[in-house]
């Protein structure tokens, strides 16, 4: 789920640029006919997110969300480094009305990751403690 949260919100920023070329009527582009900027985005933004999601799995139980979302960001620094690489290369070839509101956006995305991150290993560590349900009686 957080893989996917990651690569929909910076893949907003191809989107704007995929819709600043496209026809009211044109079906998205399929990755192989991406322009290399938002190739780079795409591949940039499922590299983090696999990163991220990989990390959260070896978060040891004794350490607290929050310590274990800044270990999972430290490990995926460099896949966050090229993505926010990418991203500021789709920014750079917005319409210039376009870039402020795309790059506030890329910040804001980046400031809550760790914090998203945080939360999506409470939430799981809740779903791995939950008891099992157990089947209805019939």
């Amino acid at each position: 789920m957080l893989k996917t949260v990651f690569v929909s919100a910076l893949m907003t920023l191809s989107g704007a640029a995929i819709a600043q070329n496209a026809t009211p009527a044109a079906p998205a582009a399929p990755a192989a006919q991406l322009d290399p900027l938002q190739a780079a985005l795409q591949t940039n933004a499922m590299a983090f997110g696999q990163c991220v999601v990989g990390g959260m799995a070896t978060v040891p139980a004794t350490v607290t969300p929050q310590a274990g979302a800044a270990q999972v960001m430290g490990a995926c620094n460099a896949q966050k480094l090229q993505l926010v690489q990418a991203a500021e290369a789709m920014i750079a070839a917005l319409p210039e009305d376009r870039r402020a509101g795309a790059t506030a956006q890329l910040q804001t995305r980046l400031t809550s990751a760790e914090s998203e991150i945080a939360e999506e290993i409470t939430r799981r560590r809740a779903a791995a403690a939950a008891p099992a349900p157990t089947p209805a009686a019939q």
